[in-house]
């Protein structure tokens, strides 16, 4: 599938600020717990907690609990939704997720819309509420698209008219063929 002329592009990131700071809310305190213990037992000899942990199993634990918070970061951190509309097909990447493949020829129709991310489909990511999937980032427009043979599928876009033009013109241009 080529990638040559592309009428459209938009690349979006998580910018939504409450987002990071209930994140880093969440976060914070478990790492200062995991912190203080491991200061308290490795470091003064004070066994943490009323049954504490061998020092080698709260180091593993420490170590994996670290790990696991660093990559939720770093995943909201990385993530980014990415639209094309190319010659020949919508490209559509979640990174770091998933990435996707659609014909013009298989989209029935497209329409820009606003929504509630929060009350329709319960946040903002990779979602679905039984009728639609919708892929988005940040904000309250997109563009809904109905297909032949699969779920519809909400886009959210901060450039959301420019972005139903590009895809309406080319599932004009498929049907012409």
């Amino acid at each position: 599938m080529s990638d040559t002329n592309i009428t459209f592009s938009e690349t979006q990131s998580f910018s939504l600020s409450w987002l990071w700071v209930i994140l880093f809310l969440a976060v914070i305190p478990g790492v200062l717990l995991m912190l203080y213990g491991m200061l308290q037992q490795l470091v003064y000899g004070v066994p943490f907690g009323s049954q504490p942990m061998p020092d080698g199993v709260l180091i593993a634990t420490g170590l994996f609990a670290l790990s696991v918070l660093g990559l939720l970061v770093w995943l909201f951190w990385k993530s980014s939704l990415v639209i094309e509309v190319r010659e020949d097909e919508l490209y559509v990447k979640y990174f770091p997720f998933l990435t996707r493949h659609f014909r013009y020829e298989d989209i029935m129709s497209c329409q820009m819309r606003e929504y509630n991310p929060l009350l329709e489909f319960g946040g903002w990511g990779v979602r679905y509420n039984f009728r639609t999937w919708v892929y988005n980032v940040s904000g309250n427009k997109g563009v809904q698209l109905t297909f032949r043979e699969r779920t519809p599928l909400l886009l959210g876009s901060l450039r959301s008219e420019e972005l139903e033009a590009a895809i309406s013109a080319k599932c004009k241009q498929a049907r012409e063929k």
